[in-house]
């Protein structure tokens, strides 16, 4: 498995990722800011993450730790 998306959806909490060391690629868009990962560790090997149009106000906490990271998508949020 070497991509996950989860889009348009409205979990109870915060997703909560299964360490994989084959993922990718992660996209995870139109969802509450609430229901994103608190880290994002579990997944080391990321390349891109796409965190668009999420509600985010603040930037996402963790992700200067995915050293292999090429591309963050952070459009249509509301970053300040």
């Amino acid at each position: 498995l070497q991509s996950i998306y989860v889009l348009n959806n409205t979990p109870r909490g915060p997703l909560r990722l299964a360490k994989s060391k084959t993922v990718k690629t992660l996209g995870i868009r139109s969802n509450d800011p609430s229901s994103l990962p608190r880290s994002y560790k579990a997944m080391p090997a990321i390349e891109k993450l796409d965190l668009a149009a999420n509600q985010l106000q603040r930037f996402p906490k963790g992700t200067h730790q995915l050293k292999y990271l090429k591309e963050l998508l952070l459009s249509n949020n509301q970053l300040t």
